[in-house]
């Protein structure tokens, strides 16, 4: 979705519960000037970005005793 700073400052509330469901492009005389995502939108953005790397992730048990958080990501 696509609307003005203008429209954006009257309206902040309504574009701050679509941001939830999807980006939504601030433009300021006709040119982008910022993306409103939703955190939700932005951490599922994320994990997708990643999901290629991690597909062949297997770290070794010296790597997991090493770095706890793996070990922790990994058990859930």
């Amino acid at each position: 979705m696509v609307v003005t700073a203008t429209e954006l400052k009257q309206n902040l509330g309504k574009y701050l519960e679509l941001a939830n469901t999807e980006e939504i492009t601030i433009t300021k005389n006709g040119q982008p000037a910022a993306y409103l995502s939703g955190r939700l939108q932005r951490k599922y953005a994320a994990l997708e970005h990643l999901s290629g790397y991690l597909a062949d992730f297997n770290p070794t048990p010296e790597e997991l005793a090493a770095d706890h958080r793996l070990e922790r990501i990994l058990s859930r």
